[in-house]
């Protein structure tokens, strides 16, 4: 099974923690700047965006950072860790995840776990 075209997805390395503090700063920005002061989303934003800060988790061995990119476009992810690749049936996103953008929807591993499963380009959007 292979990536959907125009999806990369790539351990994120040192050289990508300016990429990644940029991403992670606007994200947070767009969800919680309006539930927040101007300065306190500032103080925020550069206590736990800023360059060292991300080359900190990035060293961190248990951090695990990838970048995926849809047409160019780049986002950051934070995982727990990194399976296998597997092949799976989707059940489609219902309920309340219906109305959440990026889900696809979710699937049940062999052990009985619920995983969701994310479609990169809604994200992105």
């Amino acid at each position: 099974m292979s990536e959907p075209p125009g999806l990369t997805i790539r351990r994120a390395h040192t050289g990508d923690a300016g990429l990644l503090a940029e991403l992670g700063a606007r994200t947070f920005a767009e969800t919680f700047a309006r539930d927040n002061s101007p300065e306190d989303m500032a103080a925020y934003l550069d206590a736990s965006f800023n360059l060292a800060q991300q080359l900190a988790e990035l060293a961190d061995p248990a951090s695990t950072l990838l970048i995926a990119e849809v047409g160019g476009a780049p986002v950051g992810l934070v995982v727990d860790s990194i399976g296998d690749r597997l092949e799976t049936m989707l059940r489609p996103a219902a309920g309340i995840l219906k109305t959440v953008n990026g889900i696809s929807g979710t699937t049940v591993l062999g052990d009985g776990s619920v995983v969701m499963v994310l479609d990169l380009e809604a994200l992105i959007e």
